[in-house]
C-alpha cells in the first residue's frame, strides 16, 4: 500500500497594487490524491483546491473622498461621491416649513451638500462601494 502525505502550502498575507490578500505564497493547481478506503478494500480519488481570499480593511466613509482598493475591479482608487436627499435634508425642509419659509425657502436645504447623505462609487466600475448617512 502506498500513502502519500498531504502538505498544503503555507499561507500568507501579501500586497498587490496596495490591495492586501491572503493565499498561497506560491501558486497551486488542484490536485487529486489517491486514499485507500478500509472498508471496501479499493483505491478512491480525494481531490482539494486552493483559493486566493480577498481581504479588506473595514472603512468608515465620511463626506470626503476615499483612498481604497475597490473589491470588484481590484484597482486602487479614490472614490467618486454622490449626494442624494437624506433624513436630514427632509428634516430640515419640514422645519423650515413650518417657521413659515413656505414659498420655496424651504427647499434650500436640498441645495446644501453639507445636509445630504453621501454614496461613494468605484470611477473605474461604477461599482456602490459604501454609503454615509448624516442621520
Amino acid at each position: 500500500m502506498i500513502r502519500r502525505r498531504l502538505t498544503f502550502p503555507v499561507v500568507s498575507i501579501f500586497q498587490q497594487n496596495g490591495c492586501s490578500f491572503v493565499g498561497p505564497k506560491f501558486p497551486v493547481r488542484s490536485s487529486t490524491f489517491v486514499r485507500r478506503d478500509d472498508r471496501h478494500q479499493q483505491l478512491s480519488p480525494v481531490s482539494f483546491s486552493v483559493q486566493a481570499v480577498y481581504v479588506q480593511n473595514p472603512l468608515v466613509f465620511h463626506d470626503r473622498p476615499v483612498q481604497m482598493c475597490c473589491p470588484s475591479c481590484r484597482r486602487v482608487i479614490v472614490t467618486h461621491l454622490s449626494h442624494n436627499a437624506g433624513a436630514l435634508a427632509w428634516l430640515s425642509c419640514g422645519g423650515l416649513f413650518l417657521l413659515g419659509c413656505w414659498a420655496g425657502c424651504c427647499l434650500i436645504p436640498f441645495c446644501v451638500d453639507a445636509l445630504l447623505d453621501v454614496d461613494h462609487y468605484c470611477p473605474s466600475c461604477n461599482a456602490l462601494l459604501g454609503s454615509y448617512k448624516r442621520l
